[in-house]
């Protein structure tokens, strides 16, 4: 694994320059995918930039209630230095679902205000969350953080000096089991967009479908990639996450099962609410 890298004397994280691009990438394909259907991409530019502020703020939120063990010994800090570092303890990482909910929460505020047509984000931001999260997830790999099991199969690391606890342990790849997750769901969720909406990555623009699955992608993507969460939670070696029941289940199983449960009834509701009345 390589944490970072030197270019120019500047030492640069794997994580964040990796992360940095893939939503470089997200932003265009959204913006591209916007303008392509007679919208202004300029609002597809401000809706993104809400949701990345409600990543950055839901992430660190999450981060910090997965540690509230700290928070006394913050208040009870007998120095500025010793506060920070508490603050740091509580706030100085993200968790996925954090960034995930306050992204969503963010864009969706935005939408509202701005009376944006949502189905058409919806829809457009489904496949690009996993695409955006395969990246992340090899950057995870490389950094060494979000580690899996001690497991006979897997990767040996030595001398990383941000995650200590996975130096010289073989460790389950659980990182790359989820980048490969998240770009067949990202495939899948892209193939039904195209099909849908007629816009594709590369290419021609066709007319919007009249698909059942039309607005119904977002959903989709909570279905799927709660499912995925939940069983490969069992292969990661982490505890920083959090565990809930008396560690029955991790943090990220018990809000899988959430977001699995929401959108299956979200699916529900839509389906009566356009399903054709038959006549008496």
């Amino acid at each position: 694994m390589f944490p970072d890298i030197t270019i120019f004397g500047k030492t640069i994280g794997i994580y964040a320059l990796i992360a940095i691009a893939a939503g470089m990438l997200v932003g265009v394909l959204l913006c591209r995918r916007v303008s392509r259907l007679g919208l202004d991409d300029n609002d597809a530019i401000m809706f993104l930039l809400f949701v990345v502020i409600g990543v950055l703020v839901g992430g660190s939120l999450l981060y910090a209630i997965t540690n509230l063990q700290y928070f006394p010994k913050l208040f009870a800090s007998s120095s500025v230095k010793e506060a920070l570092l508490y603050l740091n303890l509580l706030f100085g990482g993200s968790v996925f679902y954090g960034g995930f909910l306050g992204g969503a929460s963010a864009g969706w505020l935005y939408a509202v205000f701005k009376k944006l047509d949502k189905t058409v984000y919806l829809d457009a931001m489904a496949p690009l969350i996993p695409l955006f999260h395969g990246f992340a997830r090899l950057g995870c790999f490389f950094g060494g953080c979000c580690y899996g099991i001690e497991s006979d199969f897997g990767f040996v690391v030595h001398g990383n000096p941000y995650v200590p606890e996975i130096n010289d342990v073989r460790r389950f790849p659980v990182q790359l089991l989820e980048s490969a997750g998240e770009f067949l769901i990202f495939l899948i969720l892209e193939l039904l967009y195209v099909k849908i909406w007629g816009v594709q990555l590369r290419g021609e623009t066709r007319e919007p479908s009249s698909h059942p699955l039309r607005g119904r992608l977002f959903p989709l993507y909570l279905i799927l990639y709660p499912t995925l969460r939940f069983f490969d939670e069992f292969l990661r070696g982490d505890a920083i996450r959090g565990f809930v029941f008396n560690g029955l289940l991790s943090t990220s199983q018990f809000i899988s099962i959430i977001l699995f449960t929401v959108a299956v009834v979200w699916l529900i509701l839509t389906r009566r609410r356009t399903k054709p009345q038959s006549a008496a």
